[in-house]
């Protein structure tokens, strides 16, 4: 008896090594997703002959375009969730297929165009969730995108400052650094509805985040102004609208700058 069980069990080792390995195999043998976005304005959309029809949708508002290599055997689908909205319940906003009915995938240095975006109706700084799936519905790739970035790069030597909404009420920002000097430090100062900030150093910008609301308590709405100043001299400013200022946006109503003052690829 102990024989018989000791032989199944060796048996059961034996076909979970196998089931190990095989699944191993069967991922190994999976191709390996790489997923991109770009942010265009009109302009320069207007460069590239196979997206110009996008033109027509939501014309003077960023296009944030998903790219994706290899391309996924058709049928696949991309599905959009956005985060900040409480009307969602966690269902998505938006879900695009592409199956042999679609049309034509674009391609652009090997890369397949699956997906765009507008930056209408969307906060400054508000990041969206796309989810790319299979014909079998696995997920194979994931992106974060803000269709409408709050963020500037420094004309001198492109460090940028980039704000990411990640609470609506009270209104929060992630204030994120790229490409500073080690060694550099920020001045930072704040105003909004006539309510100063004290001016605030921030020492060794590489890696930290900084939290920074634009909200007034008793006020319904305003515009803040946030300067960082650097060693040089040079300001970046950001002008953000808070609580019923934010109402053209949602409308739509806001159009995007015509000059992009960021990085727009990722």
């Amino acid at each position: 008896m102990i024989k018989v069980l000791i032989n199944i069990k060796i048996s059961v080792l034996v076909l979970a090594v196998f089931l190990f390995f095989a699944d191993a195999s069967r991922a190994e043998d999976a191709p390996s997703y790489k997923i991109y976005s770009e942010i265009m304005t009109d302009s320069m959309i207007k460069q590239w002959m196979p997206i110009v029809d996008s033109l027509q949708l939501d014309p003077g508002h960023y296009k944030t375009f998903l790219w994706v290599d290899p391309c996924p055997e058709k049928p696949f689908r991309i599905t959009c969730y956005r985060p900040l909205d409480e009307r969602s319940h966690n269902e998505p906003f938006c879900e695009k297929v592409h199956d042999e009915a679609s049309g034509e995938i674009f391609y652009k240095d090997g890369k397949a165009l699956i997906f765009s975006v507008a930056s209408k109706g969307f906060l400054l700084g508000e990041e969206i969730i796309l989810l790319v799936y299979d014909k079998d519905s696995n997920k194979i790739a994931e992106e974060k995108v803000i269709p409408f970035p709050l963020a500037k790069s420094s004309p001198v030597d492109h460090a940028e400052i980039s704000l990411k909404l990640f609470m609506i009420s009270p209104m929060m920002y992630e204030v994120r650094f790229r490409g500073f000097p080690k060694d550099e430090c920020l001045k930072m100062e704040s105003e909004s509805e006539h309510e100063s900030m004290p001016e605030t150093v921030l020492p060794k910008l590489e890696g930290i985040c900084v939290n920074y609301s634009p909200d007034v308590i008793n006020s319904e709405g305003g515009t803040a102004k946030l300067t960082f100043t650097r060693k040089s001299g040079e300001k970046i400013t950001f002008r953000i609208p808070w609580g019923d200022c934010l109402i053209p946006y949602l409308n739509g109503f806001v159009l995007a700058p015509k000059v992009i003052p960021f990085e727009t690829k990722k």
